[in-house]
């Protein structure tokens, strides 16, 4: 979370976002402003940030990029007062909340978390990161050093726990929750 005030300013950000700029160049904090490794980029998310003021939009999203990098950053900027009321101790004079995140990185979420949430054992909680970062069934099961069908059966479980019926619908659930410990 990044905090702009009336002159564009950064008011507040948290560790995650000061973590997350530090490892995607596409945004940078300079002192007390954001710039872009690209000028177009920048025009885009200035604009964004205008629109907003003005009233065109209640939330745009912008992606930065960066030449070492083969996804965007994705800033999704809203109004203050669109913003959850769980942040209004830490928005100062901001008026604008930008939301950053990088789809790149690998989901890695807390076994601890994923149990607790979605009543997982340990070894479903791997298998559910696993699967979210990419693997296979195969990959998984080398990975755990089980057998695939330990993994399909692990697999099953998982769908009952979330009410789903596709890989595909735990993948979406899981990234949707909040859970990527490299993005605290």
């Amino acid at each position: 979370v990044v905090v702009l005030n009336g002159q564009d300013q950064v008011t507040y950000h948290n560790a995650a976002a000061e973590r997350l700029l530090s490892r995607h160049a596409g945004l940078l904090m300079d002192g007390a402003r954001l710039r872009t490794w690209y000028p177009r980029d920048a025009a885009a998310l200035w604009a964004a940030v205008s629109g907003l003021r003005q009233g065109k939009a209640r939330q745009q999203a912008v992606g930065l990029n960066h030449p070492d990098r083969p996804h965007p950053l994705i800033v999704l900027a809203t109004l203050r007062e669109d913003a959850p009321e769980s942040l209004s101790g830490v928005y100062g004079e901001g008026e604008i909340v930008l939301y950053v995140s990088d789809p790149g990185r690998p989901f890695d979420a807390c076994e601890e978390d994923l149990a607790g949430l979605f009543h997982f054992t340990r070894a479903e909680s791997g298998v559910a990161s696993a699967l979210v970062n990419g693997l296979s069934v195969e990959q998984i099961a080398e990975r755990h050093q089980v057998s695939r069908e330990t993994v399909r059966t692990q697999l099953k479980s998982i769908f009952g726990k979330l009410g789903v019926s596709k890989q595909q619908d735990v993948v979406r659930l899981l990234l949707n929750s909040g859970l990527n410990r490299q993005a605290r």
